[in-house]
């Protein structure tokens, strides 16, 4: 690791132990792919992911908010709840960032967010930690990071029929990541003024509202998503900034024509050339 990467880590973590433990923990592997896993296309500048189909795959939900989300150039992004790393890989290079970091809690997860990591030439500026979210006050420095953005879970954990498999379940129910733990490690994570982006189900809006609210954040932006003309807004995605005025721009998006084709809005939040 370069002079200038470890002088950069210095102001984003906590301590200078986990640091170290840090650093040994990114190293690359060998990248081979189990018999489980699979290799798909991000259809962005010949970025790869590797998917394990016994864990959490990611949804279109999770391309469009990756899409939606901006960034300063060469700012810090951080990405709550990082899974594979789609949102993480996305994100940070259509934005052009010095750094990112994804927060994991899912061993299985976190490694192959690293692996996805490797395959496509970023370990040197995406970087994954194996922790809780809750953790975060006790790694990362506060208010460093330019933006923050989370796909969390959509269901409370008594919603909705639980996957059999803990993995899938804890990405789908909010068993170890809850509404206002998003909140609290985003406006930690936050510098003053920096900006919050996150997805979520039509029938949450108010909560995710409240939440947000409660730890100082203003939602600045609002897009409501729906299949079709003829259907209702399914989830919707926000921009929310932390000591932000007052002022709300809302926007609407239908994803799909009648034929079924993709409309222009579209192919553009999908990342569809």
């Amino acid at each position: 690791m370069d002079n200038i990467l470890k002088d950069e880590y210095k102001n984003i973590f906590l301590n200078r132990p986990f640091l170290d433990e840090y650093e040994i923990l990114n190293r690359n592997g060998n990248i081979t792919l189990s018999q489980s896993e699979r290799l798909d296309d991000l259809q962005y500048k010949g970025f790869k992911i590797i998917q394990d189909k016994k864990l959490y795959c990611f949804t279109s939900d999770a391309v469009a908010l990756a899409n939606f989300v901006k960034v300063k150039k060469d700012g810090l992004l951080f990405d709550i709840g990082s899974g594979s790393g789609v949102i993480t890989i996305l994100a940070s290079q259509k934005n052009n960032c010095r750094l990112a970091f994804g927060m994991e809690i899912q061993k299985n997860l976190f490694e192959l967010s690293r692996k996805n990591a490797a395959i496509n030439g970023l370990s040197d500026k995406i970087k994954f930690v194996n922790q809780p979210v809750q953790m975060c006050d006790k790694i990362f420095k506060q208010g460093v990071f330019d933006t923050v953005v989370c796909n969390p879970p959509y269901y409370k954990s008594q919603d909705s029929m639980k996957n059999s498999v803990k993995e899938i379940s804890l990405c789908r129910h909010e068993e170890s990541l809850s509404l206002s733990d998003m909140g609290k490690a985003a406006s930690y994570l936050l510098k003053f003024g920096g900006d919050f982006y996150t997805v979520n189900k039509i029938n949450r809006m108010e909560e995710v509202f409240s939440s947000l609210d409660k730890f100082g954040f203003s939602v600045k932006e609002l897009l409501l998503v729906k299949p079709k003309g003829d259907k209702p807004f399914d989830i919707f995605l926000l921009k929310a900034r932390l000591n932000g005025k007052k002022g709300l721009i809302l926007k609407e998006l239908t994803v799909y024509n009648e034929d079924g084709g993709y409309t222009s809005e579209g192919k553009k939040a999908y990342g569809i050339d």
